[in-house]
């Protein structure tokens, strides 16, 4: 049987399986996870290779596959205006054409899924709003070549989850749409909300790893984009998580141009949850800004969850599953391969006791104390950044 004859007829299962509502999954199990985000198209993409030396059993995009709406001034300040569908086509296009993603998709037999984030989106910042969401989604899926017979093609919004293997040794991924439903109040809107709590309601996987283009946990950074800044959806998800007892969750976000392990102080979950982001692929605070500048970022990205400092350069992250020894590792590595970033998690996540800290939901949580300082941070940072971007703008 040649591979067109077993594509035809794994889609023809799909079709038939989708048709009688059964959830599709595949039975064998994973045990390496390669994910990144934050890939500009006409940059260099230098760093395919390297994630195909860890061999990974998948990919999973974490959001801005593409930076469809951007508008280049200079190296380090671009701005960002939505573009005509053709050609937010012709960016999409121009990555899929790229010869060493190509050899990627390749390496690892085409086993990519994935979300988007604003960039690819088509807008930035964007929700709900954006005129041009429908045709985009259809973009993103053709992108990753979604068999035509997904949900995700007959359905708004890119929300979707896939389940590996089978227990005891089975992994489910949940990738949530922060952009098409997302409102000044709610990032995921009534009809994902209802989605998502069932796929965590009948999840009987080991682990549960949760994907979202923007970051979980760091309600304490001012400056950036995170669920945080949605009040109560945070708390909503967490909700959810202790109410069906979901073992071994795992969250996984893009975005912020640096790496990152996070932990949660798990709000009463009975474990505490971590967050490892990774962005971007081929482009990050460091080859964005200059050297002079970069040491405000621990300044002004620093969260009290960080495990350890962000690492700045370009990377990618990767979750490695021990299913024989019972472990799980998180692991970051920057664009030569090296790993930068690593935290193992022994025994089922749902095991481990609950740790203290300093909480989750950020500015309410903080002592007048903490608020001076980090305020006094804050300006001391952007003056100095200021000043770097003017002497840059002169040179």
């Amino acid at each position: 049987m040649n591979k067109q004859t077993l594509k035809n007829l794994l889609q023809t299962t799909s079709l038939i399986l989708l048709l009688l509502g059964i959830q599709t999954c595949i039975s064998q199990p994973i045990q390496k996870i390669a994910f990144g985000s934050c890939n500009r198209q006409y940059l260099e993409q230098d760093i395919w290779p390297k994630i195909s030396e860890k061999s990974p059993d998948l990919f999973v995009w974490l959001g801005d596959v593409v930076y469809s709406d951007a508008s280049k001034i200079t190296k380090y300040l671009p701005i960002y205006l939505p573009n005509d569908i053709d050609t937010i086509a012709d960016h999409y296009q121009t990555q899929k054409d790229s010869s060493a993603y190509t050899q990627f998709l390749e390496d690892i037999d085409h086993r990519v899924i994935g979300v988007w984030d604003d960039h690819d989106y088509g807008k930035n910042d964007g929700g709900a709003e954006f005129e041009l969401k429908h045709e985009t989604q259809k973009l993103f899926l053709d992108f990753i070549d979604e068999p035509k017979t997904s949900p995700r093609h007959q359905r708004p919004g890119l929300y979707n989850s896939y389940t590996y293997g089978d227990n005891p040794n089975s992994v489910k991924i949940i990738l949530l749409d922060v952009r098409f439903f997302k409102t000044d109040e709610d990032l995921l809107g009534d009809q994902q909300w209802q989605w998502l709590e069932e796929e965590l309601k009948t999840s009987s996987a080991k682990y549960n790893i949760i994907g979202s283009g923007i970051q979980f946990l760091p309600s304490d950074k001012p400056l950036t984009e995170k669920w945080g800044s949605y009040p109560g959806n945070l708390e909503r998800l967490y909700s959810m998580i202790k109410k069906y007892e979901v073992p071994g969750v795992i969250l996984i976000s893009g975005d912020v141009h640096h790496a990152e392990i996070l932990q949660s102080d798990c709000k009463d979950i009975g474990y505490p949850i971590y967050e490892i982001t990774s962005s971007g692929l081929t482009h990050s605070v460091s080859t964005q800004f200059p050297s002079i500048t970069q040491p405000l970022f621990p300044m002004l990205m620093h969260s009290e969850l960080l495990k350890y400092d962000s690492f700045l350069g370009k990377n990618f992250g990767m979750i490695n599953i021990d299913w024989e020894n019972d472990t799980l590792d998180l692991e970051l590595y920057n664009d030569e391969g090296i790993l930068v970033q690593h935290h193992r998690l022994e025994n089922q996540l749902g095991d481990h006791p609950c740790l203290a800290g300093t909480g989750v939901f950020g500015w309410t949580l903080w002592s007048k104390g903490d608020i001076v300082k980090r305020v006094g941070s804050i300006v001391t940072s952007i003056f100095l950044l200021g000043v770097g971007l003017y002497y840059l703008m002169r040179s």
